[in-house]
Order: C-alpha cells, then structure tokens, then sequence
C-alpha cells in the first residue's frame, strides 16, 4: 500500500491518495490508554495515517516526511501496536552518536517510568554488554552491524527502526547495506524512516514493503528561492561599509551576509551553509570586515576590528573543538541570543537539532567530463533546507538557493532542483563503498559459507551481475593473499575484521607497519607502532590542523622539532609511502587529490603524536578534540589485533596517552595524572627536552627534576597540581 500525504493537510484534517484515490481523515485525538504510550496530546497528519493502516504484522515499512514533521511519534506508535504479551522491545539505529544519545535521553525520559528498559549501545561504549531482555536499545549502525553479524541475543526485537535511511548511499550509512541484507534475511520486522528519500523506488522493489507513506506536510511551510549571483547581478553591488571588493566571490559573500544581517535584525535565526570550510572561513572573515561579533573563539585569522553590530555569527565546523562546537551550538538554539548566524558545513544538516527561519545555501558549479553538475549535491540541499523551519515560532521559513555564477545553459533546470537527475548512484564508485564491501564479503562467508550476502543486497540493484561476480571475485582473491581466506575459512584476521568493522586493507596495513617496529626509534617513539595505529584509525583524516591554519610542512617541522638525520627521515617518509599506495589508499579511486591529503594527514598525525603541535598551538582542535573515544576503541581493537606475546601494555598506555593528549610518548606517561590536561603536558615535555632529559619511566620521575623545572613559575603551578594528585594517589 503506498500513501501520499498532500502539502494541503494541517493538523485538523489529513488529506491523501492511495492509489491515485483521494481521501480524508481528521486527525486524532489522543486519550485512553494510548496516553501511556504516545507522548503528545494530538497526532498530527503523518502519525494520523500511520495509526490508521499500520499492523504490527507487517514486515516492511518506509516512511519519508520532511524533517520535523513527526517521525518520532511513528516509533511511539508502533510500540503501541506492537505491546502486547509477546513484545520484545525494539531497536533504534541512526547514523551518528549524537542523534543516538538524543533519542536514548528522549525514550529513557518517557518509557522509564513506564518500566520499560531503554540502553544506548555506540562507539563510545565499545565493551558494553547488552542485557538481552532490554525492550529499548538505541545504537548507531556500526554497532547494530557487528551484533548481527555476531548473532548477539539483544538483536531479537519485535521490530527494528532505521532512521536517516537515505544516508544508504552516503559514506554516513556505508553499514546500512548490510543491515538490511541481514534484516531481510533473519525476517526482522523492519520500519525505515527518512526526511528525503531519493532511493525510495530502489528500496522498495528490494524490500517489498507492506505500507509506504509519502509526506508533503511540513508542519512549517517551506517558501524557496533561486538567487543567480552572476558577474552581471553583482555588477552594481556595493557594501555601505567602505569594502573595496572586485573578485566575484567576494561580491557574492558580501551580498549573502549583508541580505543574512538584514533578516537578523528582525529577529531571524539564519544558517549560512557553505560547500567547503575554506568557503566558510572566508565568510567569517568578511563578516568580521562587516562588524558582526564573531563567536569562534578558535579562528584562522587576526581580529582587528571591534563589532559594530549587535548581531552575532559562528562557524560550526569539524575543526573547532568539540566544547566550542557545543557552546555554539547551545548558544544558537537560545532565541535570546544575539548568535542570530550561523554558518555550517553540510554535517550539520544531518544530526544537530538546531532549526533556523531561513536559510542562505551556497551552491557551486562545475564542468566535469560527465557535464555540469553542482555541490552540494541535489540530497544535501534537501538535507539542508530540513533545518528550516521553527515549530511553534513562526508559521513559515525560507530556504535561500545562490547558485554562484552558473552557466545560462544551467539556470532553467536549477530553477527546478528537486527534479534534476540525482547522482547517488556515483556512491557504489567510491572508495567507502569498496572499503565497506570487502568487510560485507568477509561477514557473508562468516555466516553462511559463501558470498550470498552480497548478491541479495540492494548492492545487485547498482550493478549488472557478472560485473558484481567479477568484483567479488577480485576481492577473495585478495584477501586469500592477505591471509584472510585460508582454504574458503576466515582466518583469525578476518575475525578481527569483522568484530571492530576495520576494513581488511587498513588491518593488513597495521600488520605490514608491525613488522618495522623498533627500526625508527626514539627512545619509546617508534614512529612504525605509530604508523601501525594509525591503519587501525581508519575513520580519521588527521587534517584538522592542516585545514585550519593551512600549513602544509609537517615533514619539516618533525624534522627539526626532533633532530631527526636525513636517514632516519628518509625511512620514515618510506614507510608512509607504503602505508599510503599499498594500505591508506589502496580503494582511493581520486588519487591524486585524496593521496595528497593522505600525505599531508600522516605528517600531521605524527608531528600530534610527537607532541609537537601540542607545543605550537593552545589547544586540540576538531578531530583531535574528540578522539578520546577513537583511542579507546583502538586499545579494544590493538589488544584483539596482537598476538599476546607482543602486547606491551606500558608502551600501549604510553601510545594512548600520546593520542588523546598529543604528546611524545616519551613523556606522555604525565597524562596518567589528573587534570593535567593538554597544554601542561605539552609545557612539561619541552622543558624536559630543553634541560636534556629524553623520556620518563614514570610520572613521579619528574620530581628528580624538580629544581632545575621550579625556575619557571607557570612550571612550579604545574608541579603543585601533580604533586596534589600524586599524593592523593599515595605515589609521592
């Protein structure tokens, strides 16, 4: 059954067609018993719909609505239908720890007094047993997929629910096509939900699902514009402010903030999405120009004039760190701000609940081989303009698209966005599918003996099957190679693999890099181990640094930071090398560019891991802000992935420490000690590397250097801090 949901409906009156048949339906009214399980007092069109033809025998359904427009009453609705004396809860999977800590806090606040039992299962709780009987479990995919593939008891629910599906064919839901292989396989009853669903066709002729709803309604009206900032409309613009602007890109960022600061004024909360960080950079910097006070307080440039505008403006991005992220975050949601701008990368579209009026959304264009196409793409501006609309604040909101100087060729069919061809598809091109397919294979095998996995997911819908056979083939054959397949049986590699969902290429990259430890060392700095983990890190770019402040010459910096000789230099350049043609970029299909980061990231992150940038700048930014939880990961992975007679658990404290502090693992074993933090760790080792003293066996070793240290007196008020704890830990 499909049902469309028309844009006319409001929350008195539903109207929709099933089958080109137009219906009506008044929306209903919570009360009796339903109290218990629906959290609002009336549901409004899309929920309306749903109550009235879902059946809790269903094995399928798909729900696409635009964002805000109710699909978290779906879920209370189904558990409704659902609870009786046989119901074994459910599970809610999303794509990312902050939408998944979201709905823990938000079903916990409502089923717990009701004596349901609601856990979180992510990345940040990695060896958090789940208790089987728990009725609620709410986890992102990569964990959801280790525990199917694992067969783990707390996976049997009574239905499992796959929110931001569209994300399928996005590096964000790489797990989501064996999920639904596995869900379809097991018969687990299934509800996917989206706010924009471009593969809605291709799920359904995979799923054959019983009931399909498509929503129009959106709770706040969305009004869009189309904005061509040519050389010619642009032309005749000029800021009131005395800028002296001639580069067309700069005219256009100048005419988005000044039409952004003339909404702000009336009160409006605008989002400036920008296709690029550098891009976003830029409109910082000019909003400086123009007076708006800026509320980064890490930021890629001088501040040198004071605000003169009430008005406030941030960038959010991956690259500040991850407690300003918040602060900016919490500041924007607080209508009695003056954070009235916002700008954001695309991430932000997908996981942080902060709506907007308006919304400017910056689109380029560009020829390629294949013709013009624009970035973002066609479902990151849908994705983009779901952050539009305040419920219960204003009764519409407007989306903004300034297309930045496209070709007239281009202008008729952009006018007409929603309706160009959609190049989601390039998706099972790139490297994150193919790195995600080997692991698919590997999990394949592991549960029924051969490939079929692979050739009943929504993967065969994308290619012809001899092609899909002659890819799968190629990938045994090299994991056979690798000693992932040994006689058609996984090794203990692939169990690896598949338990940490590593992908084999970056583990045979760890193995590889193991074999030249204690080659390339100072003292514990043994930049193979570093380079071994590194592999094991795999979801990380280590460019964080680079992108901010765009300095390029880490090789340098190691170089002269370490008095490393020209060998020793040249055998580590070597190893990255290797790591990166052989390993790091073995699926890199873009190589040239993307190799170039690569490049640049494993510079970066060995000059974080020598403690160096720790010493060049105040404090850790973007991912290096939040990589505490990646390290302990990477301990849980590392202990899986050595053999036990090369586990060194001193050295592998001293590496994590080094990871989460960025400092020198020579010295790294200070962070051991309480509150010491980043920057006094990173003070500490380079006086000790000044005063001759190459490494610490121990945290209290420092005290030996006691007098020659308490010269300094921002050193002696680090002393005391670590002398109070130690004596707390009877160490001293």
């Amino acid at each position: 059954m499909r049902i469309v949901i028309s844009e006319e409906s409001s929350f008195e009156k539903v109207r929709y067609s099933i089958n080109s048949l137009n219906f009506e339906l008044n929306c209903f009214s919570v009360d009796g018993e339903l109290k218990d399980f629906f959290p609002y007092p009336k549901m409004n069109p899309i929920q309306s719909v749903f109550y009235t033809y879902y059946n809790k025998d269903f094995r399928n359904v798909i729900v696409s609505t635009p964002t805000s427009s109710g699909k978290s009453g779906i879920i209370y609705l189904a558990v409704y239908k659902h609870f009786d004396k046989y119901f074994k809860g459910f599970i809610y999977s999303s794509p990312t720890k902050a939408l998944i800590e979201e709905k823990y806090r938000e079903f916990k606040l409502f089923y717990g007094p009701r004596n349901l039992r609601v856990d979180i299962k992510t990345g940040d709780y990695i060896s958090k047993k789940i208790d089987p009987s728990t009725d609620i479990i709410c986890t992102t995919y990569d964990s959801l997929v280790i525990a199917m593939r694992s067969q783990n008891e707390w996976v049997d629910k009574s239905f499992i629910v796959i929110d931001e599906v569209h994300t399928l064919v996005s590096s964000m839901g790489k797990y989501l096509i064996e999920i639904l292989a596995l869900v379809k396989n097991y018969q687990i009853p299934l509800i996917l939900l989206s706010g924009t669903l471009p593969i809605l066709e291709d799920l359904e002729n995979y799923l054959n699902p019983e009931l399909v709803l498509i929503s129009k309604y959106r709770p706040v009206k969305l009004n869009t514009y189309s904005l061509f900032l040519s050389k010619e409309y642009l032309k005749d613009f000029y800021t009131d402010l005395g800028l002296s602007v001639k580069k067309i890109s700069e005219k256009s960022i100048l005419y988005v903030l000044e039409a952004c600061v003339n909404r702000a004024k009336s009160g409006e909360k605008i989002i400036i999405f920008v296709w690029s960080k550098s891009l976003g950079w830029q409109f910082l910097k000019f909003a400086s120009l123009l007076g708006l006070k800026i509320k980064n307080e890490t930021i890629n440039f001088d501040l040198e004039n004071l605000p003169k505008l009430d008005i406030g403006i941030a960038f959010h991005n991956a690259d500040i760190p991850f407690d300003e992220r918040q602060k900016i975050e919490q500041e924007f949601r607080d209508d009695s701000s003056d954070l009235r701008i916002l700008i954001a990368t695309q991430t932000l579209a997908m996981g942080v609940n902060l709506p907007a009026d308006t919304t400017f959304i910056n689109i380029k264009t560009y020829y390629t081989t294949e013709g013009w196409k624009i970035l973002p793409s066609v479902l990151d501006i849908l994705q983009e303009e779901g952050r539009v609309g305040r419920f219960g604040l204003r009764k519409e909101g407007h989306s903004f698209r300034v297309f930045w100087n496209p070709p007239n060729t281009m202008k008729k069919k952009l006018l007409n966005l929603e309706n160009m061809l959609k190049d989601y598809t390039e998706y099972f091109e790139e490297s994150t599918f193919h790195n995600i397919l080997s692991i698919l294979i590997l999990s394949s095998i592991n549960l029924f003996g051969d490939e079929r996995l692979v050739f009943s997911s929504i993967i065969k819908t994308y290619f012809e099957q001899d092609e899909l056979k002659k890819i799968v083939s190629t990938y045994i054959g090299l994991l056979q190679e690798w000693g992932f397949i040994n006689n058609n049986k996984l090794t203990v590699k692939s169990f690896i693999s598949i338990h940490t969902n590593i992908p084999p290429h970056f583990l045979q990259g760890f193995f590889e890099m193991m074999k030249f430890i204690k080659k390339i060392v100072i003292h514990y700095l043994d930049f193979a181990y570093l380079l071994a983990i590194r592999c094991l890190l795999h979801t990380k770019n280590f460019t964080s640094y680079t992108d901010m402040y765009e300095f390029y010459d880490w090789k340098g910096v190691i170089q002269e930071s370490l008095k490393i000789g020209k060998k020793k230099l040249e055998d580590i350049q070597e190893l990255i090398e290797i790591l990166i043609s052989d390993y790091l970029g073995f699926f890199v299909l873009d190589k040239k560019k993307y190799i170039e980061r690569l490049w640049i990231g494993c510079w970066e992150y060995l000059c974080w891991c020598s403690g160096i940038i720790m010493q060049k700048y105040p404090k850790p930014i973007g991912e290096y802000s939040t990589i505490k939880t990646d390290v302990n990961h990477l301990i849980w992975s590392l202990y899986r992935c050595l053999p036990k007679k090369d586990i060194e658990p001193e050295l592998i404290k001293r590496y994590e420490l080094s990871l989460i502090y960025g400092s020198n693992p020579n010295y790294s074993i200070l962070g051991k000690i309480k509150d010491i933090g980043h920057k006094r760790i990173a003070i500490l080792s380079q006086k000790l590397q000044e005063i001759g003293i190459e490494y610490l066996h121990c945290e209290e070793e420092i005290f030996q250097y006691e007098e020659v240290l308490s010269n300094d007196r921002d050193i002696k008020s680090i002393l005391g801090i670590i002398k109070k704890n130690l004596l707390t830990r009877k160490l001293f």
